[in-house]
């Protein structure tokens, strides 16, 4: 058994002004905001617009930053066999 003996590092957080998802990314320290310098990943079916939130995020992201930001925008095709 792994036993942890210190707290996380510090994560740095930004609020987006987005009520629901600054709350919906609190952490256990009841820190609000998006967590930055992070990868993520958005998954769903088809049309319900994954790449619509993304970008958008994105630029609210980088306008409260003022830097660019890289967004990787992929399509995974499962084959069944």
């Amino acid at each position: 058994m792994v036993k942890i003996n210190s707290k996380y590092p510090p994560i740095p957080r930004i609020m987006t002004g987005l009520y629901s998802l600054d709350r919906a990314c609190i952490n256990d320290l009841g820190d609000l905001g998006v967590p930055v310098g992070h990868f993520w990943e958005i998954v769903g079916t088809t049309g319900i617009g994954k790449s619509t939130f993304a970008y958008s995020l994105a630029g609210i992201l980088a306008t409260i930053q003022e830097k660019n930001i890289v967004l990787c925008d992929f399509e995974v095709l499962i084959l069944n066999s």
